[in-house]
């Protein structure tokens, strides 16, 4: 056995937050920051704790020497390539860059890590970043618990409570960073299906997904309107609306954003809410 982690509370099903890591020599409870960097790691046995070299958000100056190789985002690191394996690309934190473009376009730079703000967003398996809910901005760490003396085995059914109330709080946090980014269009209706002024032109088998086209019947804009999915992630668990670009040349400006400008398929900023 290499190394065997014991899953704790995450904010993403992609994302492992372990409580304990088991190595060849010994049991650890880890400490992380709101990135999901481990930064500590206390021997279950001695109470002994080692601190990890501090790298910086882009994960320049990672430790070597962790017995743990898991100490970036929750994710692999390889110390011999230098390069952080997400699942589906490999990141190098020297570069600050992906290796592999971007599939989902998010930004004009397809190799941009977390959209430059590796504080606020996190990427769970390498395809979209995510703004990093509140509770585990907060700096509560499992470790910390441990180190007063809690049990390991009861530390995440401790604050199972406490992390799901915190939690239902990130919606506003939401809510708040739409308005920063500009996906906010006070001119959206917040019910497009008994708007009069809107004509339902979906497809059958879009909308049986969830994906609606509406067609102004006044000025012909066509909106598309996406329903949120229970239990999703992002914008996927959210009811949302996409303002297609009339004079898009690709998935580089398919969109527009809630102040008219051109933005990428996949953005943050294409998907529109309509004011609270």
């Amino acid at each position: 056995m290499k190394e065997l982690r014991i899953p704790g509370l995450s904010y993403h099903k992609d994302v492992l937050r372990p409580i304990a890591i088991e190595t060849k020599d010994a049991i650890y409870a880890p400490i992380h920051d709101i990135q999901g960097n481990i930064i500590k790691l206390v021997d279950i046995a001695t109470r002994e704790v080692t601190s990890l070299a501090l790298p910086d958000p882009f994960g320049r100056g990672l430790s070597k020497e962790s017995p743990t190789s898991w100490i970036f985002s929750g994710k692999y690191y390889d110390r011999e390539l230098d390069l952080v394996y997400f699942g589906r690309r490999y990141y190098s934190p020297q570069l600050k860059k992906w290796l592999s473009p971007d599939p989902a376009f998010q930004t004009l730079d397809p190799y941009q890590y977390c959209l430059n703000k590796p504080l606020s967003y996190f990427d769970p398996d390498g395809q979209f970043a995510i703004v990093i809910p509140l509770i585990w901005a907060g700096g509560l760490t499992l470790a910390d618990l441990l180190l007063d003396g809690a049990v390991i085995a009861g530390v995440g059914w401790a604050t199972h409570e406490a992390v799901k109330k915190a939690n239902d709080w990130s919606d506003k946090r939401d809510r708040m960073q739409r308005n920063k980014r500009g996906s906010v269009d006070p001119t959206l209706p917040k019910d497009p299906f008994n708007d009069p002024g809107l004509e339902d032109i979906s497809h059958p088998r879009a909308r049986q997904r969830g994906h609606y086209q509406f067609k102004d019947r006044k000025t012909g804009e066509i909106l598309q309107y996406d329903k949120g999915r229970s239990g999703a992630p992002g914008h996927e668990g959210h009811d949302h609306y996409h303002r297609p670009n009339p004079n898009s040349t690709g998935d580089k400006d398919k969109y527009l954003d809630g102040q008219g400008e051109p933005v990428s398929k996949g953005s943050d900023a294409s998907h529109l809410y309509p004011a609270n």
